[in-house]
């Protein structure tokens, strides 16, 4: 919130501000074609970069790709204090992700050296051999696999999203012995990276030819009808996680097999998203008039990883009528729209539109200067305070008004949406009364 303040020679003085909603970005890369492929195959993967919202990002330049493991051996060569090579044998070496190691690398006497790793991939020679083997187009990239030796490839592939920062993400290839007609395999999973336990996962296998399937995990019980709503033997497989615990990640692998008995595999993680958790509403009054007394709300001191989002509602028959929209301010000014014991609810969200609620008590006396409150309301649509107007039309939209003062409303708000001066309020408001209009 930025508040600028005016002042005059004479002394006379002036104030206003302005609040600016700034979310945190939260992106998840999805690749498409990732698992296993049978050797002397081409393979296409396709990376794509998601909002929280499963919209695709647009990126501002190609994807990077660089190769971090292969099935092979990584060699050190020196540049700096001598002048030896030293080869390490490995079954799957993994260079780490990094450039350069600097550390101590004891042979025949050589200390207190810097060594450059390089990747020695079998069938393929170094990393530099390695590129003639991948071929890019536009964001796609083609995986030439001939000469592979079998066994896992791990990449490291970098996107830069538009107006955000740039985010990354391994993907394993798995070349599978050419024997066997293996199919190519790959499992599609939500396009988010955290998901709720009160919303079904849905995870669909992927092959390029007729084969059967068989799901399993090490930490979810897939017997349990509970857990699992489909069989372990099924293209799809529907996960209930409401039994999953929160903030833990779970290992689910696809196994696919051919007719001719040749088998590939898959395999992702599942991150289980938590609520934010509880802080405060804070409140500077617990008594006041319906329909004209504002009382101002704040949350503190509430905890999720992710950005929040807030709102207020009252509870009327079971039901919770909101009296501000989902915002990720903290604060607001209300007017509550009825008499009597009001339970006030403040509702958190996180980005993933999981929430927690709590809840506090208000006593409301009925304000029986209603025509004072219906003037105040389009007082404020007049001098263009649409915030303002939005709390007092909120409360008006709970109450019955007569055909004359829906119509006189509707002109001023008419008036400022045709000159697109107004708030997404107003629109707002415009959808409350006409819902008033039609149930009356």
């Amino acid at each position: 919130t930025f508040e600028l303040e005016a002042q005059t020679d004479l002394g006379k003085q002036s104030s206003t501000s302005i609040t600016l909603d700034v979310k945190q970005s939260v992106l998840f890369m999805d690749i498409e074609g990732r698992g296993s492929i049978k050797r002397g195959e081409q393979l296409q993967i396709t990376p794509n970069i998601y909002d929280h919202k499963g919209d695709i990002i647009e990126t501002i330049s190609p994807f990077k790709w660089s190769l971090i493991s292969c099935p092979g051996y990584q060699f050190y060569k020196i540049v700096e204090g001598g002048n030896i090579q030293v080869g390490v044998e490995d079954g799957n070496i993994d260079k780490g992700g990094e450039d350069f190691i600097n550390g101590t690398i004891s042979e025949e006497g050589n200390t207190n050296v810097t060594a450059q790793i390089f990747l020695h991939c079998s069938g393929l020679g170094n990393e530099i051999e390695f590129s003639n083997y991948i071929k890019y187009f536009g964001n796609n990239a083609i995986l030439d696999t001939t000469n592979f030796a079998t066994g896992v490839y791990s990449f490291k592939i970098t996107g830069y999203p538009v107006d955000h920062e740039y985010i990354d993400q391994v993907v394993n290839i798995f070349v599978i012995d050419e024997q066997d007609n293996p199919p190519n395999v790959w499992i599609e999973t939500p396009k988010r990276s955290k998901l709720n336990s009160f919303e079904k996962i849905v995870l669909r296998a992927h092959t390029n030819i007729n084969a059967s399937y068989s799901w399993t995990s090490p930490n979810i019980d897939l017997t349990d009808p509970s857990i699992i709503s489909t069989s372990v033997t099924s293209e799809y497989l529907s996960i209930l996680p409401s039994k999953l615990n929160q903030n833990e990640q779970y290992y689910v692998r696809l196994e696919a097999t051919s007719i001719e008995g040749g088998i590939g595999y898959d395999y992702v993680y599942l991150n289980i998203n938590s609520p934010p958790v509880p802080g405060t509403l804070n409140i500077d009054k617990n008594q006041g008039l319906s329909h004209s007394d504002k009382f101002s709300v704040y949350a503190s001191d509430w905890i999720d990883n992710d950005p929040m989002d807030y709102a207020y509602s009252v509870l009327r028959d079971g039901e919770n009528l909101f009296l501000t929209y989902r915002n990720a301010l903290s604060h607001s000014n209300l007017v509550i729209p009825f008499s009597g014991d009001i339970v006030l609810n403040l509702h958190v969200y996180d980005i993933w539109n999981s929430y927690t609620v709590v809840s506090t008590q208000l006593q409301i006396e009925e304000n029986e200067d209603f025509e004072g409150v219906y003037d105040t309301f389009l007082d404020k649509i007049s001098i263009k305070d649409f915030e303002g107007a939005a709390q007092y039309g909120l409360a008006l939209s709970h109450t019955q008004l007569e055909i004359e003062q829906y119509e006189h409303i509707f002109d001023f708000i008419g008036q400022f949406l045709s000159e697109n001066e107004a708030s997404q309020l107003v629109a707002q408001l415009v959808f409350q009364f006409i819902n008033e209009l039609y149930f009356n």
